[in-house]
């Protein structure tokens, strides 16, 4: 399964609004893969995978939701990092109520975070605009015949 389908899948399992979960991994990882950041070195404190999920928050949330625990080999696996993190991006946003903006940060900041503003938050929402812009013009285009007018034509020579 490629990465954009991964990305709905468990959007729609968690309830994530769409693209939510998809900005949250390009503000932490770029969608690299294999995106490894070493936090504090303490014990599971290393960001790891696409979602730059930490294996003690991992753990938490397998014992929370009566889950197999993962290894830090198992977050380097897309599909399970992925999972995870949209997991914790819906804990988190019922943790504030619904309020999405504090869970996006409640998701950069760990469970400690108990309130504030974040930059991080608005990173994640930028990017969501840009990905509703690219989803739009990929629907439009589609529904011309995969042919986008707004790009330049490029003019082919006649044979001679």
């Amino acid at each position: 399964m490629n990465l954009a389908a991964l990305f709905l899948l468990v959007s729609q399992t968690y309830g994530l609004p769409e693209g939510l979960l998809h900005s949250v991994c390009m503000v932490e990882s770029h969608h690299r893969v294999d995106a490894i950041r070493h936090d504090d070195g303490k014990e599971g404190s290393t960001a790891l995978g696409i979602c730059q999920m930490h294996l003690n928050t991992a753990k938490y949330l397998a014992k929370k939701y009566n889950r197999k625990t993962p290894t830090a080999k198992d977050l380097m696996r897309p599909e399970i990092n992925i999972d995870f993190a949209g997991l914790y991006l819906r804990d988190r946003i019922n943790i504030y109520k619904g309020d999405v903006s504090r869970g996006v940060t409640a998701y950069n900041q760990g469970k400690s975070y108990s309130h504030g503003g974040s930059a991080y938050a608005a990173k994640v929402f930028n990017e969501l605009v840009r990905y509703h812009r690219r989803e739009s013009e990929k629907r439009r285009i589609d529904s011309e015949g995969g042919i986008s007018h707004d790009a330049p034509s490029e003019s082919v020579p006649p044979s001679k």
